[in-house]
């Protein structure tokens, strides 16, 4: 009875925390629709490693210069690693400039910021990343412009179904630790922080070389939850 007692005691301060099971249950179904495709192929099978790990840093210094949140840049490679499974090939590869500062602006329009971003600063951010990339062989055959790049940004939303809110392997990991830690009433608090502060930070180098596609962040976040909580 005792046991009993606990178990519905935990259950209910899940229930009350920000992340109930309803909420979960939605990121999944999103990550699903999000994540899933016919084609076979994504960016990251075209080339040498080299290619996604150029295409993490251009993005990290993007989304740095356009504020976005802490888990922008997760964001933005969920969402890259679906869009170029669904709309870019091999022949086509000199999209995916333009795209990074698409789904940035996307994103950056997403989180409701206070601070705009201007035409300039996403030709500015565009020329970086086409700049950057044609280092590691992917080729922009032409110039950005404000038009283009705003042609980009709708061929981003139309190819997403307009779903640009993905679940990212950090929120998961911040749900899985904030209901363990209610469950608990913050007896393992200590441990819990130090977890999520360990397995957030293996993500940013997961990113260089894992697509979403290949590791589903739940997924992922399952296992460095239950790697750290033992280790």
């Amino acid at each position: 009875l005792r046991q009993e007692a606990l178990l519905r005691r935990a259950r209910m301060a899940i229930d009350d925390s920000m992340y109930p099971d309803e909420l979960l249950e939605a990121w999944g179904r999103q990550e699903a629709w999000t994540l899933c495709s016919s084609a076979s192929t994504s960016f990251s099978e075209w080339g040498p490693p080299s290619v996604r790990h150029a295409v993490v840093e251009v993005a990290n210094r993007v989304a740095d210069d356009l504020r976005l949140p802490p888990d922008g840049v997760e964001q933005l490679m969920v969402i890259m690693d679906t869009y170029c499974r669904r709309r870019v090939t091999p022949q086509t590869l000199g999209m995916i400039p333009a795209a990074i500062v698409a789904i940035c602006n996307i994103l950056h329009k997403a989180s409701s910021s206070m601070v705009a971003v201007t035409p300039r600063q996403l030709l500015r951010a565009a020329d970086r990343c086409r700049v950057e990339l044609h280092e590691v062989g992917v080729c922009s055959s032409q110039a950005l412009t404000t038009k283009s790049l705003l042609a980009q940004e709708m061929d981003v939303l139309q190819a997403l179904d307009w779903q640009v809110r993905v679940p990212t392997t950090r929120l998961w990991l911040t749900a899985f630790c904030a209901r363990l830690d209610a469950a608990t009433q913050g007896v393992l608090r200590t441990s819990i922080d130090w977890t999520l502060e360990q397995a957030v930070a293996f993500t940013a180098t997961a990113m260089q070389s894992a697509s979403a596609l290949d590791a589903p962040p739940r997924r992922v976040a399952v296992g460095l939850l239950c790697h750290y909580l033992v280790a």
